[in-house]
């Protein structure tokens, strides 16, 4: 039994850190409702810095929630990022439009609603769910 469960752990293990990586990657393509998935996944470090509020008023919170606050932030940018990479290399265009899309606020809604390219182009094959490359079973 502990055989078992000790594969399970591993398991979830694996998907976990997958699920962390995932929206770090910035090559190749993704579709639509994989990124709204993996954008909205990207602000979970948030959650847990909202537990972080739960514990006592002392110094140690106080530096906890700070250090949690660049950490996460960092980890947000640099997903936001990889994501919208990934998003206009489905559209046909290339990353480097990646910095004026940004800069405009209402870039992710772009983003989530306009189609990508039926075909395969430079940066790989049309993204199917089929082709995510999730973890093993």
């Amino acid at each position: 039994m502990s055989l078992n469960l000790t594969s399970m752990l591993t398991k979830v293990g694996n998907a976990l850190l997958f699920l962390a990586i995932a929206p770090l990657i910035s090559s190749g393509r993704i579709a639509r409702l994989h990124y709204l998935a993996l954008t909205l996944l990207s602000f979970s470090p948030f959650l847990v810095l909202m537990s972080f509020s739960l514990l006592p008023d002392n110094g140690v919170r106080t530096l906890l929630i700070n250090t949690f606050v660049v950490i996460s932030l960092l980890y947000l940018t640099i997903a936001q990022f990889s994501l919208a990479i990934r998003r206009l290399h489905d559209m046909g265009f290339s990353g480097y439009w990646v910095v004026p899309v940004l800069m405009l606020s209402f870039c992710w809604i772009v983003l989530l609603l306009w189609p990508g390219k039926a075909a395969t182009n430079k940066y790989g094959r049309t993204p199917t769910w089929a082709s995510l490359n999730l973890p093993s079973q």
